[in-house]
Formats: C-alpha cells, sequence, structure tokens
C-alpha cells in the first residue's frame, strides 16, 4: 500500500512508530503528517507552475500555522512546539515563539478572524471564532480567485469547498440529532 502513496506521505508512514516512540506523543506524528502533507502540495503547486495553487498553498500554511498556534496557547497553555510549526508561508516561526495569546493575530494580515471574538469569550469559544474566520478568510479566497474563470482549479476548488461545507453541516445535525438535541436548538 506504501507504494501507492505519494514519496512524501510514504516516508513518514514508513517512520509512524519511531516518531511516536520518540516522545510517546501521537502529537509528533500529526506534525510529521502535515509536514508531508504540505510537502506534497509545494510539490503539486511547484510542477503545475500556477501562481494560483502557490498562493493557496502558502494561505494552508499560514492557516494551519494559526490554527496550531491558537491550540498551543489556548488549549495546551505552552508556546506553538517548533515541530508543529510549517514552513513555508508568509508568517515567520521567530514571530509566534513569545505569543502567549490571540493578540499576535491582529499583526498579521489573517487579523480579519478576530472580529467576532471578545475579551470575555471563554478560551474554546474563542478557538471556535478563530477557526470560523479563519475559514471565512479561505472561502473568500477561493471565491475571489474563481470569479470569472471558467476552465480553471479554481472552479471544482469552490465547488468541493462548498460540499464539505454542507456534508460538515449535515454531519454536526445527524450528530446532534443522535444526542438527542430538539430542532430548535439544532437551529
Amino acid at each position: 500500500i506504501l507504494d501507492s502513496l505519494p514519496e512524501e506521505y510514504a516516508e513518514v508512514t514508513e517512520k509512524v512508530v519511531s516518531i511516536f516512540e520518540k516522545n510517546n506523543e501521537f502529537r509528533e506524528v500529526e506534525f510529521a503528517l502535515d509536514k508531508a502533507h504540505f510537502a506534497y502540495l509545494k510539490a503539486i503547486a511547484d510542477k503545475s507552475n500556477s501562481s494560483f495553487l502557490y498562493r493557496l498553498w502558502n494561505l494552508l500554511v499560514d492557516i494551519t500555522n494559526l490554527r496550531s498556534l491558537a491550540r498551543s496557547v489556548l488549549v495546551r497553555e505552552e508556546p506553538l512546539e517548533r515541530e508543529a510549526f510549517i514552513e513555508g508561508g508568509d508568517i515567520a516561526w521567530r514571530d509566534t515563539t513569545s505569543t502567549t495569546g490571540l493578540d499576535f493575530v491582529v499583526r498579521t494580515e489573517f487579523g480579519d478572524a478576530l472580529q467576532n471574538i471578545n475579551e470575555s469569550d471563554s478560551k474554546e469559544e474563542k478557538l471556535v471564532k478563530l477557526e470560523k474566520g479563519l475559514d471565512a478568510i479561505y472561502n473568500r479566497f477561493l471565491g475571489d480567485a474563481s470569479q470569472g474563470e471558467i476552465s480553471s482549479i479554481q472552479v471544482p476548488l469552490v465547488y468541493f469547498e462548498r460540499r464539505l461545507q454542507n456534508a460538515s453541516m449535515i454531519k454536526l445535525i445527524m450528530f446532534a440529532k443522535f444526542h438527542g438535541l430538539s430542532s430548535e436548538k439544532i437551529y
């Protein structure tokens, strides 16, 4: 089965056990898989020579790093680990090392992702609102990139992203129904 995986994934998959055993942390495996995923996406962008795919890759790297940073400082209450950071975006590792909250995000182009967050929000609420804000930035990027396009990769990407959002909503509704929430509460 490893033969059918792209090289970037196969290399990490072969080392999963040793990566895990190094610190007995599954997060280390997740970090390695994230880096393999972004290396693969970068190779696709480089091979295609598409400025759109390169900009998309860059955006996804930054969004992933911001999500990882938020989880580290809000949930684990610790700085972002170096291993969790993916190189290549516009956000530099050194800029994330001294932050203890979401204040760092304000100083980036992703400051809009914080607009619905209040100081009185719990850490969990802040994390959810940041995730939604980052998703909105991603969707806006895809929507803007697809304007006026007919036969480019942007069109199916926007379509699949919308279907993915619909599937996530249906999954949430099914989960809520399974746990006995009323329709009014779900809505």
